[in-house]
Formats: structure tokens, C-alpha cells, sequence
């Protein structure tokens, strides 16, 4: 027996090695292995002991693929009400499940109308007389998602703190344009580095943190969540009193007393889950069953609760111990299952706002789904001033976990659009949305922890850090070497009440305990670009023990050549920051690399970038086509120079020696750099044209 199969729309059938020779009660059994996703025809043949032949009827098949599942995060199917979560396979009319505990990024092959789930990470507790941290704003909505691909943030939870300090805030969660926002930190009850030993407030955030108490009492922080550009829900922290040590707001309730405010319950994930409820402060409940809230300390010593991982719960308060942590976030996506879709793609690369410096290939990839594999895509380009598209040979036919890579090339200085066409196996056709790209002679060249948020070692005090591993330290031996501004408690450990400009919390110490940092940028530059080193340099507080300020060298380093400035702190305003830039156009090639190196005193550095300007472009010149003559007026034309470069018509009735060229005319060359100019002929015999650049 041989069994022959193909996809209807091809030409030929694939033959099976013949099973047997058997007897008539065998089954005649053929494994054809794993097969395309597609619509298959399908017989058998049969030959006997005495050459007799014979040929089945013609079935069909189908192979589905796992229909509009996109990836990212984990991956799971509802049923038809949206519960009893399976690996697989799907539910007929039933639902994918899409779950982010961390960052990552949400592939849709298909568009489809969503449910989504955002939840920010809680806010930390506080640990003296502590208060509960509230918890991480919560968004659910319904979001209309076009196929493509959507970037993904999961807030980590803010940082339980010890004594006279408050919690830190939890850090927000992203989906495409839908922001969460970190939960506020928990005040604290009874601090004795404050005038009458007052409380200190609990912190606005998605959620706010309970307040602190004592003489007078202090509010809870303010909810942020709902008034936000998303929208969502949050709720205010409790406010405390000389007894009462408020609790973290939730999503659902305000703190209440000292108790954590309830969060909402969503079955988003299959399961009914309580998500985003505040932390309890000292002596109060959290919301373990209802938010992942912790609670707080009930007795000296005793340590607030963890808000539970992956809820967005805030932190619970400490008894002169330590506040709990607050909550990560999560991001939930479901989307009604589809077993086979229309054919659809979407641009993977370029990304919307992507910019690409000059002389860098541009490659193109995108997203194919639906329909039947396997798949040709097709790319269409322009500048965005161009009257047409430019369309590249299609790629494929490959299956849908193919990238369908294609390189454009180098391209001109401009701003382009582009989209994808896909066609598939059973004549199926879509088109993308278009993106837009930039080809530019700047641009932005990355810098590993550039605003010091990856401590490395943590081994003195909680507040203090070696720098990270992504810097060649010049003193790996030292711990303090750069500073939380949120966790040092505010006493003359605090060096700064708030970050630099564009920081987020970590800032680095550039004195004799770090000695010196530099990092290799992994870029070759050349002779003629102009580099940009930006960054901040800041005096810390008249309070602090690093209160003078002082001096550090920045530089970059093309090979062995070095380019630097001197940055003197010492004369800036204490508990400030100043921006410094170091722009110098090199006269060498090399690879790129940064040091900052100490001078004297204990200046404070934030918050680097680096930028890379190519030299000026020669423009090339158009190439010209024949002139011609129509209506009294020579018509000149030309393509394929520097798209948007200025040219001039230069022009001149006799080429003897002397020559005397005049400007004749001047314009500027199309999206294309493409021209055409009408000149009248007038009165003169003859007339000679030069075209110059610029």
C-alpha cells in the first residue's frame, strides 16, 4: 500500500514508501509525519501478488495551526466562558490567554478585540512605625489590537525601607499605549528626625500608601491611577493618626485605619484572581485573599509582609523592622481563539520612529499568520516625499516563523514609509499598516546602565552599591560607590532629596572609592564625525557628608586618542544637578569607548548618553536625462542625487576662454532626488548649462 498526498493547489503528490507486503486484516499503517498547516488531498494505491493495481477515492484533510495564537509570555486556552485553562489544544469558540511576569514582548499574527489586564507593581512598606504601601494602579478594558507587535512592561514592586523613611514607590507596567502606574510607597508613623517627632506622609501613587501618625496626623497618598491619561482604578491610603498606621490603598477600596484597601477580582487568566490590594500598616491586615497585599508587623521587630509576586499588592508596614516589598505587576491579554483566520501580516522592522544612521543597511522583517503556509511577503517603500513606492522581490514562500528578512540597502538621508503584502498558499492577500523610519546623520549610540538603575553587589548598607559590571571599575573593592536617593534614610546618609533630570533612583559617587569608571561602546567611528557625551553632574546636600561637591574628568576615547573636559561641581548650589556636554568633532577612527575618572572632592554623576553625527554628505549629483524642447522652453530633467539637496543652473552663451557662467535658475531635488526644470529659449542662438551642487 502507498498513500500520496498534497496541498490542493499543488502541481504534484508526495508518495509514501510502500507499507507491506501484508495480509488483508493488516491496517497498512503510515506515519506522514508533521505536515504545513493547509487544506491536503489525499489516496491510497494498492498492488497485489499477481501485479493487480487499484486506487482509492480522493479524501481531503485540513491541518489547522494553532489558528491566531500569538506569542510572548505564557500561553494558555479557555473555554467558551473564559475558564478551565489548558495548554492546549485550543477550545472551539473558546479563547487565548496571554500572561506577562515579566518584560517581554506580545506578537499578534492576526487582528482581534482584546481584554486586557495591566497592573503595576505595589508600593513598598515603610519599617519604623510603618505604614502599608499601596497598591499598583490596575487598568481592564477592552483594546481593538491590530497584528503586529506590542512592547511589554511588567513594573517590578517598590522596596520595602527600614527606620525614618517612607516606602519606595512600585514602578509601572506598560502595555503598547496603556501605563499603569507604580503604587505609592507607605509613610511612616513616628519618625524622631522630624520637628515633634512627626509621621511622614504616605506617597501618591497608581494606589497611594497608607500616611504616618503622631502629632499631627499625616494623609495617605493620593491616588493617581484613574485621573491618568489610561484611566484605570486606585484608591487613596488610610490616614493615620498617633495610634493608627495607615493602610495602602487597592484597587478596589481606600485603606482603611490601618488596613489595607481591597483589590478587584478578574478571571482574565482562566482563574478568578484577586489583583492590586494594599498593604496593611503596623498592626493591620493586608489583603492576602483579596489583592496580595502584605500585612504589617504586629509585634517589635516584626518585619510588613511581601505583597504577593505577580498581583501588584502593596507592601505591609514593619514594627521598628523593615516594610515589606511591594507586589510585581502583571499583564494579561485574551482574545477570542480563531482556528483559521484570514491571511495577515504586520511590520516587525522597521519599528514606527526607528531611526537609522546613515550608511547603516536597513533591513526589513515582518509577522505572517492566518491563511494557509506557506507564505511570500512582499516590502514597498518610499520616501515620504516621493510620489511612488518602491516594492522588493518577494521573500518566500517560507512557513509563519519565518521573519521574511530583506534588506533594503543603504538608503539617503529622509524620512520613509513603508508597509508589507503577503500573499499565501490558497491565493489569500493582506497588506500591513504602514511604518515610518527616519535615515539620519545622528544618531543615539547605547550605554549599558547609563543612569546606574543595575547596582551591582550590595554588601554594606542597603542604600549603598558597587557600580554595575556593565563599567570597568577603577576600585572594585570599595561599596560605596553609588547610592539609592529613595532608600537612604533621611538623616546625613541622604545625599540628595531627589534624582537628576532623567534618573530614576541610583546615582553613582565619583571619588577615591571609585576612583574611575569607563565603559567600551562596542562602535567604530571615523575621522570627521562629532561625538556627543552628555550627562550630570550634581552637588549633594549641605547636610551630607559628600556636601562640598567636587571635580571628575569626563572623556571619550577614540582608540588611544582621548577627548575630555574637567567637570568642577563644587561652585553648583547644594542638592542640585547640572547638565554638561562634551561635543568635539575627532580627528582619528577607532572604536568608541567612555571613562570618568576622580579628581578630587566627592562630585555625583548621572543619567549618560551618547550621540554620533556622520560628516556632511558630498551630494551626488543627478544623473541628467536628454534635453528637450517643448513650448519655446528647454526641459531639463534629472534623477537619482541626494534626495533634498540644493542645486543651481548655471549658464552661458560662449564657452571661449574667458567663460562667464551666470546663475540661470536654482531649485532643490525632489523625495527621489529626482528634478525637472522649464527654461525659455528666448533670443539666443546658443546656450551652454552646468549644473552645480550645492
Amino acid at each position: 500500500m502507498t498513500y500520496h498526498y498534497k496541498l490542493t493547489n499543488n502541481p504534484t503528490y508526495t508518495a509514501t514508501a510502500a507499507v507491506g507486503p501484508f495480509g488483508a486484516t493488516n491496517s497498512f499503517f503510515k506515519t506522514l509525519g508533521a505536515l504545513p498547516n493547509g487544506v491536503y488531498q489525499f489516496y491510497a494505491t494498492v498492488a497485489d501478488n499477481t501485479a493487480g493495481t487499484a486506487s482509492s477515492v480522493t479524501n481531503t484533510f485540513t491541518i489547522y495551526a494553532f489558528g491566531n495564537t500569538g506569542s510572548g509570555g505564557t500561553v494558555v486556552y479557555t473555554d467558551a466562558n473564559g475558564l478551565n485553562p489548558v495548554s492546549s489544544p485550543p477550545y472551539v469558540g473558546g479563547y487565548v490567554v496571554q500572561t506577562f511576569t515579566a518584560n517581554g514582548t506580545f506578537t499578534l499574527p492576526t487582528a482581534t478585540s482584546a481584554k486586557v489586564l495591566v497592573v503595576a507593581g505595589g508600593g513598598g512598606g515603610e519599617g519604623l512605625y510603618g505604614c502599608g504601601g499601596g497598591a499598583g494602579g490596575l487598568i481592564y478594558t477592552n483594546l481593538p489590537l491590530s497584528s503586529g507587535l506590542y512592547s511589554v512592561t511588567v513594573g517590578a514592586g517598590g522596596i520595602g525601607t527600614g527606620v525614618n523613611n517612607y516606602g519606595l514607590n512600585g514602578n509601572n507596567s506598560v502595555f503598547g499605549t496603556l501605563v499603569a502606574l507604580g503604587g505609592g510607597g507607605g509613610g511612616d508613623g513616628y519618625n524622631p528626625l522630624t520637628p515633634d517627632a512627626a509621621g511622614v506622609v504616605g506617597q501618591a501613587g497608581g494606589s497611594g500608601g497608607g500616611g504616618g501618625g503622631n502629632n499631627p496626623p499625616y494623609d495617605g497618598g493620593a491616588a493617581t491611577q484613574p485621573a491618568s491619561a489610561s484611566g484605570g482604578f486606585g484608591n487613596a491610603g488610610a490616614t493615620g493618626d498617633n495610634s493608627t498606621y495607615g493602610g495602602g490603598g487597592g484597587a478596589g477600596a481606600a485603606g482603611s485605619a490601618n488596613n489595607g484597601g481591597d483589590g478587584l477580582p478578574y478571571d482574565i487568566s482562566g482563574v478568578n484572581t484577586y489583583y492590586a490590594g494594599g498593604g496593611g500598616g503596623l498592626g493591620g491586615i493586608g489583603t492576602t485573599a483579596t489583592g496580595g497585599g502584605g500585612d504589617g508587623g504586629n509585634a517589635l521587630g516584626v518585619s510588613g509582609g511581601n505583597g504577593a509576586a505577580n498581583t501588584g499588592g502593596g507592601g505591609g508596614g514593619g514594627f521598628n523592622g523593615t516594610g515589606g516589598n511591594g507586589g510585581s505587576g502583571i499583564v494579561i491579554v485574551q482574545y477570542p481563539y480563531a482556528a483559521n483566520p484570514s491571511v495577515a501580516v504586520a511590520m516587525a522592522s522597521p519599528t514606527s520612529g526607528q531611526s537609522f544612521l546613515y550608511g547603516s543597511p536597513v533591513s526589513a522583517t515582518a509577522l505572517a499568520g492566518g491563511g494557509t503556509t506557506p507564505y511570500s511577503v512582499t516590502y514597498h517603500y518610499k520616501l515620504t516625499t516621493a510620489g511612488s513606492y518602491t516594492a522588493t522581490a518577494a521573500v518566500g514562500p517560507f512557513g509563519s516563523t519565518n521573519s521574511f528578512a530583506q534588506t533594503l540597502g543603504t538608503l539617503p538621508v529622509g524620512a520613509y514609509q513603508i508597509y508589507a503584502t503577503i500573499s499565501d498558499n490558497a491565493a489569500g492577500t493582506a497588506t500591513s499598516a504602514t511604518n515610518t523610519f527616519t535615515v539620519a546623520l545622528t544618531a543615539g549610540i547605547t550605554v549599558q546602565d547609563a543612569n546606574f538603575e543595575t547596582p551591582g553587589a550590595i554588601d554594606g548598607p542597603p542604600f549603598w552599591a558597587h557600580i554595575a559590571p556593565a563599567w570597568n571599575l577603577g576600585n572594585s573593592s570599595s561599596t560605596f560607590q553609588q547610592n539609592s536617593v529613595f532608600q537612604a534614610p533621611h538623616d546625613a546618609n541622604s545625599h540628595f532629596t531627589n534624582t537628576c533630570p532623567g534618573g530614576v533612583d541610583w546615582i553613582a559617587l565619583l571619588n577615591a572609592n571609585t576612583v574611575s569608571i569607563s565603559q567600551d561602546l562596542l562602535t567604530s567611528v571615523n575621522a570627521g564625525d562629532t561625538i556627543s557625551l552628555n550627562f550630570y553632574g550634581g552637588r549633594a546636600l549641605a547636610t551630607a557628608s559628600t556636601a562640598a561637591g567636587g571635580v571628575f574628568n569626563a572623556a571619550f576615547l577614540v582608540g588611544s586618542t582621548t577627548y575630555s573636559m574637567p567637570v568642577d561641581t563644587t561652585a553648583l548650589p547644594n542638592n542640585t544637578w547640572q547638565s554638561y556636554t562634551l561635543t568635539q568633532t575627532i580627528t582619528n577612527s577607532g572604536n568608541l569607548s567612555l571613562q570618568f575618572s576622580a579628581v578630587s572632592g566627592d562630585p555625583w554623576l548621572d543619567n549618560i548618553s551618547v550621540t554620533r553625527t556622520l560628516a556632511s554628505l558630498v551630494p551626488v549629483p543627478p544623473v541628467l536625462g536628454s534635453p528637450k524642447v517643448s513650448g519655446g522652453n528647454l526641459i531639463l530633467t534629472g534623477t537619482g542625487g541626494t534626495p533634498n539637496s540644493n542645486y543651481t543652473w548655471l549658464s552661458t552663451t560662449n564657452l571661449s576662454a574667458p567663460i562667464t557662467w551666470t546663475t540661470n535658475s536654482t531649485g532643490t531635488l525632489d523625495g527621489t532626488g529626482a528634478f525637472s526644470n522649464s527654461i525659455p529659449i528666448g533670443a539666443n542662438p546658443a546656450s551652454f548649462f552646468r549644473l552645480r551642487l550645492p
